[in-house]
């Protein structure tokens, strides 16, 4: 919606969102992640003992890393889903639940707020 209110060709409000939500947003949310887990020698920089990484449970991750990972939607809604169902698609959460649900409200806040205040000033003509 925030995209359709900005720009005035479909096609561009289109494939925008589309760019963000599948190129831009997972390099965003979980570069930060993969950084400290190398900076903290936690994850291995070769392929052939990629089996010994740790549990992601072990891993305490401060807020710096925690930040991003919340700005992703799908990410989101996959921590929360092991919240309520008890199977994290990374094998532990990142992201407590009231964190995870925050970020989630605060990403629609972002998007939907100034999308409804455009909105009501464009001219529907």
């Amino acid at each position: 919606m925030l995209f359709s209110t900005c720009f005035k060709s479909s096609a561009i409000s289109l494939v925008t969102p589309l760019i963000l939500w599948i190129m831009v947003l997972p390099m965003i949310s979980e570069m930060p992640v993969v950084y400290y887990l190398m900076e903290q020698e936690l994850m291995p920089t070769s392929f052939e003992v990629f089996h010994e990484m740790p549990e992601l449970g072990e891993v305490s991750f401060p807020m710096w890393v925690k930040l991003p990972f919340a700005v992703d939607p799908d990410l989101c809604i996959a921590e929360l889903g092991g919240h309520l169902l008890g199977s994290s698609p990374y094998g532990a959460s990142i992201l407590t639940m009231g964190q995870t649900i925050a970020a989630m409200a605060i990403f629609a806040g972002i998007f939907f707020i100034p999308a409804f205040l455009l909105f009501r000033r464009l001219s529907l003509e």
